[in-house]
């Protein structure tokens, strides 16, 4: 509100920081219709509608998503070198240099934040059966927070984690063990490839978060997913609220960012395998349910994730 309003001096005062880049960085904001300014242009303040993102119950989810553009610019040139039609398929994992670290900024605090208190009680009876004791896969599991917080909460059920990033598992386990816990363990594997012979029907539960729209072979994967899941076993699958049509997505705030980022990493990183799928960060429900049916599951439901309104969690069944 402009009743509100400060000056560039008054904003560098409080944050600590200097006048000048304060003032610059300012006029960057309000030229980008972020902040006002009044008619002398020395005064600036943040709508209210805009204000009331800082305080609402997603701000920990959003607000991290603004680091990751400048994380991903220093892969500019490498990009440029993938749209030449000689140049490279896309880009290696090992390439961005702590991903995970990064993922986990936003990840985590939406886990913490909504995973036991609004997530799982969203599926009917899931609670009772984690308490009572079941075998638990997060498929994608980066740092393993969603397996870790899961874990401490039930101990009578066995959880696991995989992925294809070794420093990602490697600080899963430390944590783990710096915990004591004992029912929870992570392995370095290929979703699609990698996973043991003897977990065939080994799960009753299952989760992917954030991860099948990265997959090179997205198919392939969720029909090992199957082949590991028990007869009727579940299937979480929370992805990006993506609706497969441009027409409509690009009504959604956060489309723009998620394609951004899908251009410097997410795509990029599934083309760089033979043959890779390619999905994108905004693959969409569409494509999303095509693959899940294709691969032999039940769509139970499709809702908006509880605790953060840019995912969908697509409930399926594995039959038997």
């Amino acid at each position: 509100m402009e009743g509100h309003a400060q000056t560039s001096a008054d904003i560098a005062s409080r944050a600590g920081y200097k006048e000048r880049y304060v003032r610059e960085w300012l006029g960057a904001m309000v030229c980008g219709g972020i902040v006002e300014c009044d008619k002398t242009g020395t005064k600036y303040w943040l709508p209210h509608w805009r204000r009331s993102l800082l305080h609402s119950d997603t701000k920990e989810i959003f607000l991290p998503l603004t680091n990751m553009l400048p994380y991903l610019s220093p892969l500019m040139e490498r990009i440029l070198e993938c749209f030449q039609p000689t140049g490279p398929k896309g880009t290696s994992y090992s390439e961005y240099k702590d991903f995970h670290r990064y993922m986990s900024d936003f990840s985590d605090k939406a886990a913490y934040g909504g995973l036991l208190q609004s997530f799982i009680p969203s599926i009917d009876n899931l609670d009772k059966a984690l308490e009572k004791g079941i075998k638990v896969l997060d498929v994608g599991c980066g740092r393993g927070t969603p397996s870790f917080i899961m874990a401490q909460r039930f101990p009578k059920s066995k959880f696991y984690g995989i992925d294809i990033t070794a420093e990602a598992i490697a600080f899963a386990k430390s944590r783990a063990e710096n915990m004591g816990l004992q029912n929870l363990e992570y392995v370095q594997c290929c979703a699609a490839t990698g996973m043991p012979d003897n977990w065939t029907e080994n799960f009753d539960y299952v989760t992917a978060f954030d991860v099948i729209h990265d997959q090179a072979y997205p198919v392939k994967a969720l029909r090992q997913i199957v082949r590991v899941l028990k007869p009727r076993g579940l299937f979480s699958v929370v992805d990006i609220k993506g609706e497969s049509d441009l027409n409509v997505d690009k009504k959604a705030p956060m489309s723009g960012l998620f394609y951004a980022i899908s251009l410097f990493h997410c795509m990029p990183v599934s083309l760089n395998f033979e043959a890779g799928a390619g999905l994108g960060t905004m693959c969409g429900r569409q494509v999303e349910e095509r693959m899940l049916k294709e691969a032999g599951l039940e769509v139970l439901t499709v809702t908006t994730m509880p605790y953060n309104p840019s995912n969908y969690h697509y409930l399926c069944r594995k039959p038997g």
